[in-house]
């Protein structure tokens, strides 16, 4: 204990410098949220048919909301998982629309890309996205600012990856209780994009949620979705 207490006592301490390098190398993107008691579950990759559903039962289950970057395409082919997402409380937000890493090269293939997520995101679940996560975070040519001067989308990196593409449920368990912080935000995936090279499955990502959940709900961290961690004043969770 005295050790596990150690570790958090030093990580808290080097925490400010590694979000502020963090931010700085994703040239200013969001890693993290204001320092209370709320952290943000964000998924990647989805919706999907046969993990979404699952993640949905167990967030409802102890009433957290969750964001979702959603790929476009598979908005496209589970359209009425996604309005599930919205329906249920949780957050849509533009995952590109074919997960391709190089799209971030091109900038008229990206742009191209860009709007028609947001469009098929929002002609699918009545909900106009505010965030923006690259597929693999990796911004290539483009930069936030531009980004959010045009189309009034945020870029969102996270604080920390759970590691569920790599690594099995009870790891993915040990690694959110060891690295989760007020205001984190934390980056899970309910779906498996093109060209993913380190993951078939979520399997690892469901079965670890609950316990995650759980954890959280000891710690007294509310489970809001991104727009509700940077809320202000009577807005904020």
């Amino acid at each position: 204990m005295l050790g596990s207490n150690l570790c958090q006592s030093v990580a808290s301490l080097l925490r400010p410098a590694y979000l502020e390098a963090l931010s700085r190398w994703y040239r200013r993107a969001i890693v993290c949220g204001p320092d209370r008691p709320a952290i943000a579950l964000t998924f990647d990759d989805g919706p999907s048919s046969q993990w979404t559903p699952e993640i949905l039962r167990a967030l409802d289950a102890v009433g957290a909301r969750a964001t979702f970057f959603m790929s476009g395409d598979h908005v496209e082919r589970h359209a009425e998982i996604a309005r599930d997402v919205v329906a249920q409380g949780h957050e849509p937000a533009v995952h590109l629309f074919t997960h391709d890493r190089a799209i971030a090269d091109d900038s008229a293939r990206f742009r191209k890309e860009l709007i028609d997520s947001i469009e098929i995101i929002e002609r699918v679940t009545a909900r106009r996205p505010a965030f923006i996560r690259f597929p693999f975070a990796y911004l290539g040519k483009q930069h936030p600012d531009h980004i959010e001067a045009e189309f009034d989308l945020r870029t969102v990196h996270w604080s920390f990856s759970s590691m569920d593409s790599r690594r099995d449920a009870d790891r993915v368990v040990t690694r959110v209780q060891r690295w989760l912080f007020p205001g984190a935000i934390v980056l899970l995936h309910d779906g498996v994009g093109v060209s993913s090279a380190h993951a078939r499955t979520r399997d690892a990502t469901v079965a670890a949620l609950p316990t995650v959940l759980d954890d959280c709900q000891r710690r007294k961290f509310a489970m809001v979705t991104l727009s509700e961690l940077f809320a202000t004043g009577d807005d904020a969770p």
